[in-house]
């Protein structure tokens, strides 16, 4: 299981989480897996104006030889929209992958070079299927309010610390809308060749559909709320981390292994127990392993260092508190139903609660 290629069973994560801490220093250690947030996108995608959103129209020119000059051959309009995006992770990049679906107008052109005219009028056909817009970006971590006003943008291995006001939250997010360093690409999904012109030089209009489309709060993977002022909150969110897990072959057609760890520490350890590790890593006695179960869709994993001292202090079974530290540090939108919480029997062991996610609003 060291390479995480697949989930491990519920008492395999159990037995391999013995001994030690596991959340890298951290009180809480909130995951969901990749099917999770794939499910979220689409639902989030379905309630924009259209559950495929269209492309400004582009432009793909084919020129051919004629005498040894270039000479135009044909202008093939793309009319086309984007399907809800999948996500893999690769590295420190986040992977979007839209199907492209519409129809192509083809205007062929005759005559020599510098004599080009129209010929005939265009003709247009559905456009093939098997083409693919893929968007490679980083995955960053901001404060925001509700109104979707950024106040602090921190890349992956940095530690965000929440706003005290309560509007704000904290979202792991796509970062297109933030940041330059994204590629987009069409690419060609079946083996046989395209009837269509590759648009590998006519990416601006994809780009700017894409900073205008997929800005951070509206996908945002991930938000986490500070909730103060109530008996029944016992986690108030003070900083987090977050990473990516996956198998190290991150260019399989099919991967549906992977999951967002996000790691938080809480106001109620106060200073003298501070954040964990700046980039954490999850490891069970035989290697790397993942943080969630397979079979379930999201984990939460309490420190033996939090629970101690939640007994110690609050004086209140944590155990029994299970709904209410959902509520407060269980990212995904939507209904988080936990089974019993497990743990082996040594107090030096982390609590592992499993569960699944349902009810995801966009």
């Amino acid at each position: 299981m060291g390479d995480l290629e697949d989930y491990p069973f519920v008492f395999d994560l159990v037995a391999q989480m013995k001994g030690k801490n596991r959340t890298a220093g951290w009180d809480v250690m909130v995951s969901y897996e990749i099917d999770a947030v794939n499910s979220f996108l689409t639902r989030a995608w379905a309630n924009r104006d259209n559950s495929t959103q269209p492309l400004e129209s582009f432009d793909v020119k084919r020129y051919e030889k004629h005498h040894h000059q270039k000479c135009l051959h044909s202008i093939t309009t793309w009319n086309v929209s984007l399907k809800p995006p999948k996500v893999q992770f690769e590295s420190d990049y986040a992977v979007l992958e839209m199907d492209v679906t519409g129809d192509v107008s083809v205007q062929y052109y005759k005559g020599g070079p510098g004599q080009e005219a129209k010929d005939g009028d265009p003709e247009a056909e559905p456009l093939s299927d098997g083409w693919v817009l893929t968007v490679k970006t980083t995955i960053s971590s901001v404060t925001a309010s509700e109104g979707g006003q950024i106040y602090d943008h921190q890349p992956k291995g940095s530690v965000l610390d929440f706003s005290s006001d309560p509007s704000h939250k904290g979202h792991i997010v796509f970062d297109c809308a933030l940041s330059d360093d994204y590629t987009v690409t069409f690419n060609w999904t079946k083996s046989n060749d395209p009837k269509e012109t590759p648009p590998d030089d006519n990416l601006k209009q994809a780009k700017r559909w894409i900073e205008k489309h997929i800005d951070a709060i509206d996908f945002s993977l991930a938000s986490i709320i500070r909730r103060e002022g109530s008996s029944e909150t016992y986690l108030t969110p003070e900083q987090m981390v977050f990473q990516l897990y996956h198998p190290p072959d991150s260019h399989r057609s099919s991967l549906s292994v992977g999951c967002l760890s996000i790691y938080i520490k809480t106001k109620q350890t106060g200073a003298d127990h501070g954040p964990g590790d700046r980039v954490p890593s999850f490891s069970g006695t035989e290697g790397n392993i993942y943080p969630i179960a397979g079979g379930y869709t999201g984990s939460i994993i309490i420190s033996n260092w939090y629970y101690l001292w939640f007994e110690t202090y609050i004086d209140v079974d944590i155990m029994h508190r299970i709904e209410c530290i959902a509520q407060n540090v269980f990212p995904l939108d939507g209904e988080w139903l936990p089974d019993n919480p497990e743990r082996n029997t040594s107090t030096r062991d982390d609590i592992l609660i499993v569960g699944q996610l349902h009810g995801y609003r966009g």
